[in-house]
C-alpha cells in the first residue's frame, strides 16, 4: 500500500523540493539575498579520476594533465562506467571547495556568513552543484567574477598562460545549441541565447535592461563567450564554474526557483486512480551516479542555518486530539 501522499522528507521528491524551495527563500527574507550564485561541476578527465581507469586503483594522478586525451575507455560512458569513483572524486573536490571558500574567511569571496546548497544531475548524468552564498559584503575582492581571458604583456608569464589554458578549456560558451539556447518557456523558439552570448564589450559591471542578469567587465572581443568565473575556484575545482552576482529582480523571480526545482520524471500511462506515492515511485528517473551518491551518503542538499516553522493561527484545532484521548471539549 502506497498511501495518498508523498511525504516531503523523502529526498527528490516534489514536495521536498517545494520545502527546501521555503527554506532558501525563509532565509533570503531574514539575510537579505545573496551576494552570489554559483555552478560547480563533474569533469570526466581529472587526472585523478584518469589515473584510476587507465592504471588501476590505487594509482598516483602525478604526470596526468587536462590536456591529455582521454583514454578510450573513459571516452566512452566514463560516469556510467566507473560510478563510484567518479562521485567520490567529484565529492572530494567539493569538499575542497567547502573548506577553502565557504569555512575561509579570507576564501576567494570573501567572508562567506550563510550559504544553501543543492547536488543536480546532469540529464541524469554528471554531478553538479547549484549554490547560493551570503558574504560580508566588505571583504568581497575585486577580483571575485571574471569573465575575460587571463591576458599578459610578458609572454614568458606561464601562470598566465596555464590561468588562460584553464579558461579557454572549461569556460568558453561553444556554438549556441539550438535545442538548448534557442528554446525558451513552453518550447517557444527564440531569435537569440537566452544566455546572452555573445556578449557585446563593456567598460564595467552592471545590471542588464531587464534587471535580472548581470553584465561583467569584458573588454575585448575575445571575451564574448567567456562564462563568468572567479579564478581560484575555476583552479582549484578543474572543471566548468558558473558565478554570477545576484539581481534584485532575478533572487526570487528566478534563482530561488531555479537551485530548488525539483528532479524529473518521465511519461508513463497509468490507470486511473493511481496514488501520488505510486506515480512518483514508477515514474522517477534515477541514474547511476545519483544512486552511488546516496548510497555512498553524501548530502543532497545542505544549508548553514536550519529553518522551523511555527503555526501561526490564534486557535489551532486540537479536536481531533480531545476526540481520541475522549477529553472534554472544554
Amino acid at each position: 500500500y502506497y498511501g495518498t501522499e508523498v511525504p516531503n522528507t523523502i529526498p527528490g521528491s516534489k514536495g521536498y523540493w517545494s520545502a527546501r524551495l521555503l527554506d532558501v527563500l525563509a532565509m533570503s527574507r531574514d539575510l537579505g539575498k545573496p551576494q552570489f550564485f554559483i555552478t560547480l561541476t563533474q569533469n570526466d578527465s581529472w587526472p585523478e579520476l584518469q589515473a584510476h581507469i587507465t592504471y588501476g586503483a590505487g594509482h598516483s594522478a602525478e604526470g596526468l594533465t587536462f590536456d591529455e586525451p582521454l583514454p578510450e575507455r573513459m571516452a566512452q560512458e566514463p560516469a556510467m562506467d566507473f560510478p563510484t569513483e567518479t562521485v567520490v572524486a567529484f565529492q572530494k573536490r567539493f569538499q575542497l571547495f567547502r573548506e577553502k571558500v565557504l569555512e575561509d574567511s579570507n576564501g576567494p569571496l570573501g567572508q562567506v556568513n550563510d550559504y544553501w546548497w543543492r547536488v543536480d544531475y546532469q540529464r541524469r548524468g554528471a554531478l553538479h552543484v547549484h549554490m547560493v552564498v551570503w558574504c560580508e559584503p566588505h571583504t568581497i575582492p575585486d577580483d571575485a567574477i571574471m569573465a575575460e581571458l587571463p591576458r599578459s604583456d610578458h609572454s614568458n608569464d606561464l601562470f598566465t598562460q596555464a590561468c588562460r589554458s584553464y579558461v579557454e578549456r572549461f569556460q568558453l560558451h561553444g556554438a549556441c545549441n539550438p535545442e538548448r539556447c534557442f528554446k525558451g518557456p513552453g518550447g517557444r523558439v527564440l531569435d537569440h541565447c537566452k544566455y546572452g552570448f555573445p556578449f557585446k564589450t563593456e567598460e564595467y559591471d552592471r545590471p542588464d535592461e531587464s534587471g535580472m542578469r548581470m553584465l561583467y567587465h569584458r573588454r575585448c572581443k575575445e571575451d564574448s563567450r567567456v562564462v563568468p568565473y572567479n579564478l581560484p575556484i575555476l583552479l582549484m575545482m578543474g572543471a566548468h564554474v558558473n558565478i554570477q552576482r545576484v539581481t534584485s529582480g532575478g533572487w526570487e523571480l528566478y534563482l530561488a526557483k531555479y537551485v530548488a526545482k525539483a528532479e524529473p520524471s518521465f511519461d508513463l500511462n497509468l490507470s486511473e486512480g493511481t496514488t501520488d506515492p505510486e506515480r512518483y515511485l514508477r515514474t522517477r528517473i534515477v541514474g547511476r551516479l545519483e544512486v552511488e551518491n546516496n548510497l555512498l551518503g553524501f548530502n543532497v542538499c545542505r544549508s548553514s542555518r536550519s529553518v522551523i516553522y511555527l503555526p501561526t493561527t490564534i486557535k489551532p484545532d486540537y479536536g481531533f486530539l480531545k476526540r481520541k484521548e475522549h477529553l472534554p471539549e472544554d
